[in-house]
């Protein structure tokens, strides 16, 4: 069977190379800048920099869907178009950009051709790192990231340690942009940060009578969701005794992850289109080993961790550093999270998050996504 799956794959690799080769003697558009989404929904490093993009008229901006139902979201600004990916419209606006913006291995996965006068830009979509991603057991994932890395022009880092990450990994020879992560520009941005809040509110009609915590976990490739948390109103309780009034908890599983258990504590934001809004939002944060958590440490609100299955996820895919270097109390079950919760020392965890950042060479400045614009067009207009 998997020879058969195998055989199917390779044949519809082909097709779309074929189907890509209609334009490859289209001319490249010098303003046209396509973006690509490991979600496939307006997110992440990508949004922010097209979100600067659409500043100026005379961009076309071109966004890559995974599904066809998100060609209808109405996160997308006005200038921004959405395509379906694996159409001809997408092959015919991929060979005809300048410039491809990715945020994981989605080009990877896309079969056609790059030409000499293009470019693309890599934004990863962690923020320093937790979990090995270059361990992975999936070898056709392997595959195609090595595919996209070799087709990286340039790829943005976010601290000393990122970088440091990328040639160890992927990207051995790649040009570092060492400008910070465009979609943590909103920490710095008191209006932006404001604009963001409204909107998740309103999208996940949320009360403000109380506080919110999110959860938000990663993967396991057996896919796995055993070591999930359960007891939701327990958290809840302790996160009320220890920093006062009501609350409740933000789940977004991850799109490869299988049902995650819930309750009337719960809110469900797992297809909640961008995962920053809610770090804006929520008033804790709460991962396994999950990188989003490192962008939580830019905000100073409280977060935490729970790793139930710390021994089987280190044989599984392994750590970047040893967990105890995080700021973030780490418990390796619910009862001994509720305790972390209970114990928060505010005044020991910004030493310990001020401590990581230096150590990380951390360089966010909240300008990340006006210099890659910049950098943008420059590749438009020089090249």
């Amino acid at each position: 069977m998997n020879r058969i799956y195998a055989l199917l794959d390779k044949i519809r690799r082909q097709m779309n190379k074929r189907l890509s080769l209609l334009f490859f003697f289209h001319p490249v558009d010098e303003k046209k800048v396509m973006f690509f989404s490991s979600r496939g929904t307006y997110d992440c490093n990508p949004g922010c920099i097209a979100d600067e993009l659409v500043k100026d008229p005379s961009y076309k901006l071109i966004w890559v869907c995974k599904k066809k139902e998100n060609l209808t979201d109405t996160d997308f600004p006005e200038r921004v178009v959405p395509i379906e990916i694996s159409t001809l419209r997408f092959y015919k606006e991929a060979m005809t950009s300048k410039v491809w913006v990715d945020n994981a291995a989605v080009i990877g996965y896309t079969m056609f051709y790059k030409k000499k006068e293009q470019r693309m830009i890599q934004t990863w979509h962690g923020s320093m790192g937790i979990k090995r991603f270059d361990t992975s057991k999936d070898k056709k994932w392997i595959r195609k990231m090595k595919k996209s890395a070799s087709w990286t022009d340039y790829i943005i880092s976010n601290s000393s340690f990122e970088s440091g990450l990328y040639r160890n990994t992927f990207w051995k020879d790649t040009p570092i942009l060492e400008y910070g992560h465009p979609r943590n520009d909103e920490f710095f941005d008191d209006e932006i940060s404001q604009k963001k809040i409204k909107y998740a509110k309103e999208k996940l009609d949320l009360d403000d009578s109380y506080k919110y915590c999110l959860y938000a976990p990663t993967f396991r490739d057996d896919n796995d969701t055993n070591a999930y948390i359960k007891d939701y109103a327990g958290i809840c309780e302790a996160l009320k005794k220890r920093f006062g009034s009501e609350w409740k908890i933000i789940v977004r599983k991850h799109f490869m992850t299988g049902d995650i258990k819930r309750n009337e504590t719960v809110i469900d934001a797992s297809d909640y289109h961008d995962i920053q809004d809610l770090l804006l939002v929520c008033d804790a944060g709460l991962t396994d080993y999950s990188s989003w958590i490192c962008d939580y440490a830019l905000s100073g609100k409280p977060g935490f961790m729970h790793c139930s299955d710390y021994d089987a996820y280190t044989n599984e895919r392994g750590f970047l550093f040893p967990l105890n270097r995080l700021p973030f109390p780490i418990a390796r079950s619910e009862e001994e999270l509720i305790g972390n919760i209970l114990s928060f020392d505010e005044q020991k965890y910004k030493t310990d998050v001020n401590r990581y950042l230096k150590e990380m060479g951390c360089l966010e400045k909240g300008t990340a996504s006006k210099k890659t614009a910049e950098k943008i067009k420059e590749i438009c207009s020089n090249e």
